[in-house]
């Protein structure tokens, strides 16, 4: 059933170079979407990473305009986004975690209601 379901899809990744993101790519792809994919990493690591008729764009989803464009013609929208760092990092630098990840968890989810 979830195969008819993404066929022809427009989806849209945010941290589809992630841990989690990776195979959810690959998933989406093998059930017949048009899988678009953002993150911060650099494109020559994206390529290595993800199947090669996935759509990358590095971005910066922090800035509201940025999410906009993005989500703007997608069916669907996942939110896998996370900041990297070790285990520790939400108590080492509260700020320096917290505050991005609530910058673009807001803004992306903003954004896929707007579009």
């Amino acid at each position: 059933m979830v195969k008819p379901f993404f066929r022809g899809k427009q989806v849209l990744v945010a941290g589809g170079t992630g841990t989690i993101g990776i195979p959810a790519v690959s998933r989406l792809l093998s059930y017949g979407a048009c899988v678009h994919v953002v993150s911060m990493d650099e494109e020559t690591y994206a390529c290595r990473v993800l199947p090669s008729e996935t759509v990358f764009e590095r971005l910066d989803l922090t800035d509201l305009d940025n999410c906009l464009a993005v989500t703007k013609g997608k069916d669907y929208v996942f939110n896998l986004l996370g900041i990297k760092g070790s285990v520790g990092i939400g108590q080492k630098k509260v700020a320096s975690y917290l505050v991005p990840m609530l910058w673009f968890q807001t803004n992306l989810m903003e954004a896929a209601f707007r579009n």
